[in-house]
């Protein structure tokens, strides 16, 4: 399925983060999970999200790269002062109300998986 903007617009809740190993297997890193994730009309995204000690929030701008299947996130601000002023792409999935999101490339590579908020 081709992801557009009407596809990603609106709340997520954090459903399940994985670890993609170059082995094909697939581990999960963290005992719990929560966080949200807000995609809005503005081309603004706001994230935050942990597991066990880890956290992670910002805040920015999304650019949806359809042909791609990929979505960049534009830190703007955020926990980790050092994200500031960075990139973050990902790729991204959407089936109904579940997007995913995989960071490939970078280490460690995380899949998150996200259900709309109702």
């Amino acid at each position: 399925m081709i992801v557009t903007r009407t596809h990603i617009l609106g709340g997520w809740r954090l459903h399940h983060v994985e670890e993609l190993h170059d082995d094909n297997t697939i581990t999960e890193p963290f005992t719990a999970v929560d966080g949200g994730l807000a995609y809005l009309q503005s081309g603004e995204v706001i994230v935050a999200w942990g597991g066990d000690a880890h956290f992670n929030a910002y805040f920015g701008n999304f650019e949806l790269d359809t042909p791609a299947g990929i979505i960049r996130h534009r830190v703007r601000g955020g926990y980790n002062r050092g994200a500031n002023g960075t990139v973050l792409v990902r790729k991204i999935t959407v089936d109904g109300d579940v997007l995913t999101l995989t960071r490939d490339g970078d280490l460690p590579r995380l899949r998150l998986t996200w259900l709309r908020a109702r």
